[in-house]
């Protein structure tokens, strides 16, 4: 007995597969409605996976969101000062800039992983981390 498409078949040593999907030596065939099935649900899958990391990374680009001060920037410690606050906390400070009224600084933390630290430009104060 041979599936339609399938030469030389033997489908008395074929593995098991329901009738729906049996095909050439026990693989469904191509565009089998359960394959299709999956395959669409791999994409949804990974569609929604792709959405969230760039959701999730442009909210790391806007950083903090927020000014962590609204006193005057004649008030506010140099970017040197700040690093050095950051620094004696244990921080490994790779990259820093004031932005939207925060200090944002990238850094390594004592654990040894990579953090985004913000602290107040006035004195220096972590007001949050991601």
């Amino acid at each position: 007995m041979t599936t339609p498409g399938c030469q030389n078949a033997d489908m008395d040593q074929q593995p098991a597969v329901s009738a729906a999907r049996a095909g050439c030596h026990g693989r469904p065939p191509h565009g089998a409605p359960g394959i299709m099935r999956e395959t669409n649900m791999r994409n949804i899958v990974l569609l929604t996976a792709a959405t969230l990391l760039v959701a999730t990374t442009a909210a790391r680009a806007d950083s903090w969101g927020k000014p962590c001060t609204t006193a005057p920037e004649s008030q506010w410690l140099p970017l040197d000062a700040l690093q050095a606050k950051l620094e004696a906390q244990g921080y490994k400070v790779h990259k820093g800039k004031v932005k939207k009224a925060c200090g944002e600084f990238y850094a390594i933390d004592k654990a040894g992983a990579k953090v985004e630290v913000f602290v107040d430009p006035t004195n220096g104060s972590i007001v949050g981390k991601l």
